[in-house]
């Protein structure tokens, strides 16, 4: 689990069962997962658009907080993140945060119909 600067001024928590994701929780209690690979996502818009940089922030902040516990997922369909069963979590991946707000930029390895 890494500490990351977006959110030095939350309360990291430590959670054992998910080393490798970091767990920040709010003033409020709402609490979020940011996962290595959604991580690299968001590096990735922040180099590409910076300007907007700020807005994909914000809105993970509203989603957190509409959401109470939110896991920032590399992969929806194979999160690496353990939420225990009965506990009510919302999985999304940078594009859930992205999309939404008309920020699209075109991955590097995006196939298209003109590859060989």
């Amino acid at each position: 689990m890494k500490n990351y600067v977006e959110w030095a001024d939350r309360k990291r928590l430590i959670d054992l069962k998910n080393r490798f994701s970091t767990l920040y929780q709010n003033e409020d209690g709402t609490m979020f997962y940011i996962e290595p690979v959604f991580y690299e996502a968001l590096e990735y818009f922040k180099q590409i658009k910076p300007e907007r940089f700020q807005d994909i922030l914000n809105e993970m902040d509203r989603v957190v907080k509409k959401n109470k516990l939110v896991v920032f997922v590399g992969d929806e369909e194979d999160p690496i993140t353990i939420i225990d069963d009965g506990v009510k979590a919302v999985y999304l991946c940078i594009h859930d945060i992205t999309d939404p707000l008309g920020i699209f930029i075109q991955e590097k390895n995006a196939k298209t119909d003109y590859t060989d």
